[in-house]
């Protein structure tokens, strides 16, 4: 009965998004759906976002489809100040397991997402909050890191940060920043590494421009 229950609320809540739950679109404003291949026991699963726009939360729900029926295994719920619609599933901790990464918000040189990692053992998703943290992440499964870039201006200054994992947890080795431009137009490149759990400074120096 529980089983069945859950199904009508899952199915009554894509009806009022309009869009059924084979199509792989978005649905609309508030409502949002896609499917994760774990790689594990429970196989593939159904993740549904819903936006609550007064809340200002994102709120997930995961579910086992069988059949006709789906399962509701997890719930979570997040702060969020719009739908972006942009999810995207890969092997983010390089474990063998499938997570999945949501955006949460959209800037005109940033794009932010959050990242949740599939625990096999409790079969449940596990947020990793140092990822919110990376503005552009992109994942590099050859050098298992994840790396960041965020622009700041048309001045060619910005910050490259690089992430890897320790113990378990998703932590910045590396960034590299340029500087903006001094009042006779030098820039610098400055290189901090991670010693003893903090980013430290470990070189600074003038960009030599081309040309």
């Amino acid at each position: 009965m529980k089983r069945i229950l859950v199904f009508l609320l899952l199915l009554g809540c894509l009806t009022a998004c309009r869009h059924g739950p084979k199509e792989p679109w978005p649905i609309d404003e508030t409502c949002d759906y896609f499917r994760v291949s774990t790689g594990g026991k429970l196989g593939t699963v159904l993740v549904t976002v819903e936006f609550d726009p007064e809340a200002e939360l994102d709120r997930f729900f995961v579910f086992v489809e069988e059949g006709w029926h789906a399962e509701l295994i997890q719930e979570m719920e997040v702060e969020a100040w719009s739908m972006y619609h942009s999810s995207d599933v890969m092997d983010a901790n390089f474990d063998g397991y499938m997570d999945f990464t949501y955006q949460f918000l959209q800037t005109k040189n940033a794009g932010m997402s959050r990242l949740w990692l599939w625990d096999e053992e409790t079969e449940q998703f596990v947020e990793e909050p140092e990822y919110a943290n990376i503005s552009n992440p992109s994942v590099d499964q050859k050098t298992q890191t994840i790396s960041g870039i965020l622009t700041h201006t048309n001045a060619g200054d910005k910050t490259e940060t690089f992430h890897r994992w320790e113990d378990g947890r998703l932590v910045c080795f590396r960034q590299e920043e340029i500087t903006y431009p001094d009042e006779n137009g030098k820039q610098e490149k400055i290189i901090y590494e991670r010693v003893n759990g903090e980013l430290v400074e470990v070189s600074r120096e003038p960009i030599v421009m081309l040309g």
